[in-house]
């Protein structure tokens, strides 16, 4: 996992590097999402778990990179309510049914990498690769940090120094897990960024 990160964050500071060498955006935003959090394969009777309440916010550097393309990098972090019911168990008792540990906080760092696309002067769609570093554990269920993907199209206003954006997509996460595990959870989100952005 640590060997992840630092080769992550090494990726990330050449990104910026190359990037912070003219015309860059800086951007902030905030999010909410809907999620849907489920096995890759059902399985009947077993446990379910639910995530609510998810909200993200980050910071992002674009740079132009052609006409109407740009490349974005940053930092995400999200957060969540997650909610878990065992698997029925009639003769279990609720003494061992309360003895489940579960956390309720859902926490994971993000470094999205995606190319942007301008068309008809205020919509673009963006899509690329995230990679997820989940913080959180006790979930009772798979750890989502690995390679996923983002997908999308916005809506943006721009000023001669500062742009505002309006971003719904679609996430998934845990595509490519950098713990291998059978019959993984996979966590999906429908969600809407709100940003603005500040042109150097």
């Amino acid at each position: 996992m640590g060997k992840h990160l630092l080769f992550i964050f090494f990726i990330f500071c050449c990104i910026t590097s190359v990037m912070a060498q003219s015309g860059i955006e800086l951007k902030g935003y905030y999010g909410i999402s809907g999620t849907r959090l489920a096995r890759k394969i059902q399985l009947t009777g077993s446990s379910s778990v639910n995530m609510e309440n998810l909200s993200e916010f980050g910071l992002i550097l674009s740079k132009g990179i052609a006409k109407k393309f740009r490349l974005n990098a940053g930092v995400n972090y999200t957060m969540a309510q997650v909610s878990y019911r065992p698997a029925p168990c009639p003769n279990c008792g609720m003494e061992n049914r309360s003895s489940y540990v579960h956390n309720l906080d859902f926490e994971m760092v993000t470094i999205p990498v995606y190319l942007e696309y301008t068309f008809l002067k205020y919509l673009y769609g963006a899509a690329g690769p995230v990679v997820d570093f989940q913080i959180s554990h006790t979930h009772n269920f798979t750890d989502q940090s690995g390679v996923g993907y983002v997908v999308g199209a916005g809506a943006k206003y721009t000023t001669s120094k500062v742009v505002f954006l309006v971003f719904p997509h679609y996430k998934r996460h845990n595509v490519i897990p950098f713990e291998k595990t059978e019959n993984k959870y996979l966590l999906e989100e429908f969600g809407l960024q709100f940003g603005i952005a500040y042109r150097f």
